[in-house]
């Protein structure tokens, strides 16, 4: 849990103007940004550090110890 938390807790890219535009202009790129971003071939390296820290916690898988239910 500590590596979630410390890689989490960096600040994030493009800091607080990056999530939170302050002008109309500035929010209608940041949407289109994000909207061409899968279609972009470098977008591994742009989305990387967002990625690390998104998988940096591995979660018990809960689900395995269930049974399964069968319904027809």
């Amino acid at each position: 849990m500590l590596g979630y938390v410390k890689e989490n807790l960096k600040p994030m890219p493009g800091g607080v103007n990056g999530f939170l535009p302050r002008t109309r202009r500035a929010v209608w790129l940041r949407n289109q940004m994000i909207r061409v971003l899968p279609h972009l071939p470098m977008n591994e390296r742009m989305t990387g550090s967002m990625e690390r820290a998104a998988s940096a916690i591995t979660l018990m898988d809960y689900a395995a110890g269930l049974p399964v239910r069968v319904t027809s």
